[in-house]
């Protein structure tokens, strides 16, 4: 406890006695009186000495977690709090450790999609070829056709020089079962649509109902793919789309990166095969 709460407490026994003495000669309080200012002072003193412990101890707190994000002065936090604002315009709200284990690994979004998904990555293998996320995978193309909504996968073509490159760069051990399943869901569902193109991919993308994407990059190399446990264990970039504020009127993440990545899925869409070009 510092010095100058020990003196407010001090002054405040102090205080206290003088009233004690005052009261005890005004109304010549009993013995009984005289317990109760007793208990009241101790009470009080009490009170004063615990609001100040707390006190105490929530600084302490704050000073931990500053110094966990390396924030030591005043002049950090306000440089944190000026970042975090700086990003907060272009949108990026987030970043996540992994894929695993968060809303937007494909067993949780699909089971959360609303009325679209865009997704742009190798060869969509995390979404069908583990059969109970195959499942909930067609539960939410049936959902997204009630909605009259749209699915969309551009994968690698197989077929193409990007495959191959990355074949070799994977040791050969590269899969192209997931595309015959592609390909009869996009056949039975029409809101699913999947095209193929023919680079290595540039970025791991996952648009969600016009909200968000979470945005990763390959490893390409064989030996850091299998140390990223295929890809489970990369960290994504969550960036927010612009949206309004009701209450002010104002456009929120007003320099969003959204919209860039989007471009930039439309561009390599309108440039890629459809898959039922593809024979298998």
């Amino acid at each position: 406890m510092k010095p100058r709460e020990l003196i407010v407490i001090f002054l405040s026994a102090v205080i206290e006695c003088i009233l004690t003495f005052v009261l005890t000669q005004v109304f010549a309080l009993g013995n009984w009186g005289m317990l109760a200012i007793f208990t009241v002072n101790v009470i009080v003193l009490l009170s004063i000495y615990l609001w100040f412990n707390r006190k105490e101890k929530k600084h302490a707190e704050i000073e931990d977690i500053l110094r966990e994000m390396n924030i030591v002065s005043h002049e950090d936090l306000t440089a944190h709090r000026d970042l975090h604002a700086r990003l907060d315009l272009l949108g990026m709200v987030n970043c996540t450790e992994k894929l695993t284990d968060t809303l937007f690994a494909p067993i949780t979004c699909t089971s959360n999609i609303k009325k679209t998904l865009y997704f742009m990555g190798v060869a969509g293998s995390k979404w069908v070829n583990d059969p109970p996320v195959l499942v909930q995978f067609e539960r939410m193309l049936q959902k997204v056709s009630a909605a009259q909504g749209e699915v969309k996968f551009l994968l690698i073509n197989p077929r193409g020089d990007g495959w191959q490159k990355l074949k070799s760069l994977r040791r050969d051990r590269l899969s192209d079962e997931s595309y015959p399943k592609f390909k009869e869901l996009a056949s039975k569902y029409p809101c699913l649509k999947v095209r193929l193109y023919d680079s290595l991919p540039s970025f791991r993308l996952q648009f969600v109902d016009n909200s968000y994407v979470t945005v990763s990059r390959y490893k390409f190399e064989f030996s850091e793919y299998e140390a990223t446990h295929y890809g489970w264990d990369a960290p994504h970039l969550i960036v927010k789309n612009e949206e309004p504020e009701l209450s002010t009127g104002n456009i929120r993440h007003f320099w969003s990166l959204y919209m860039a990545f989007q471009y930039l899925y439309d561009h390599i869409w309108n440039h890629s095969k459809d898959l039922s070009t593809l024979e298998l």
